[in-house]
């Protein structure tokens, strides 16, 4: 009993489409960019960086957490690209929602002693959506079987 227990709590754990070092190195990043170099630097690199990172990883933590639930791979990647690009859009064509998101990273950061984070509301920064087929395609590659 108690094996088929553990089974099911990594079960929990095996999403490699999002535990791996691109991933990881790719939130480090998006971490640096939003708290230092955004600050530091403030030009359309940084900008877009942020942009084109979290179309990468945002998708696959929403897999991640919903291998939790043992949703089948297919529909965490799906939901995972459809909810980053709803969301990447509403905060970049919306005031209200750059502000909520802005008001939430640096809640998230400020703990951690990272400074305020930024978003502008960029329409241009919606150039960052076609990263979510390279997602697709990555999430397929690393753990399209799980």
């Amino acid at each position: 009993m108690d094996s088929i227990k553990s089974k099911e709590q990594l079960s929990r754990w095996h999403c490699p489409e999002f535990y791996n070092g691109w991933v990881f190195s790719s939130i480090a990043l998006f971490g640096l960019n939003n708290f230092y170099l955004k600050a530091a630097y403030g030009n359309w690199l940084t900008g877009k960086l942020s942009d084109l990172l979290v179309c990468f990883f945002l998708p696959l933590f929403i897999c991640a957490v919903l291998q939790w639930f043992h949703v089948h791979f297919k529909l965490r990647i799906v939901i995972g690209l459809f909810v980053t690009g709803a969301v990447l859009s509403l905060v970049k064509l919306n005031t209200d929602a750059s502000e909520l998101l802005k008001t939430s990273l640096t809640l998230i950061g400020q703990p951690l002693g990272l400074g305020a984070s930024s978003n502008q509301v960029d329409p241009t920064d919606l150039i960052a959506l076609p990263v979510l087929g390279v997602t697709y395609w990555f999430a397929n590659k690393h753990g399209g079987s799980s």
